[in-house]
């Protein structure tokens, strides 16, 4: 029997439709991944907006996608979906195989 797989708005609890890129935050050196639908999202940006306009931005530091952390989980034998949110444990693991700073 085919399963399919949903994505819940972190925020709102709602389904969302369509492929859903993570809308990812850095606050005090960690790193958060949030799926957001459009609401969701102009909401944060009403809540963050202000304080980004007097912000300094600073470089950014070297990404990595979550399809390269699916990609390493799934070689290293994690059961890891397709889509949606990457668990915390997950991307910890990545970032001390590869000496990233957590």
């Amino acid at each position: 029997m085919a399963q399919k797989t949903m994505t819940i708005d972190d925020y709102s609890g709602e389904p969302l439709q369509g492929p859903v890129e993570p809308t990812v935050l850095v606050y005090e050196g960690r790193e958060y991944s949030l799926d957001l639908g459009p609401q969701s999202r102009q909401k944060l940006d009403a809540v963050l907006g202000p304080f980004l306009e007097v912000a300094e931005v600073s470089p950014v530091r070297d990404r990595v996608s979550p399809e390269e952390i699916r990609s390493w989980a799934r070689g290293e034998g994690m059961a890891i979906k397709d889509q949606g949110r990457l668990s915390s444990a997950v991307i910890e693991a990545f970032n001390r195989a590869h000496g990233r700073p957590e």
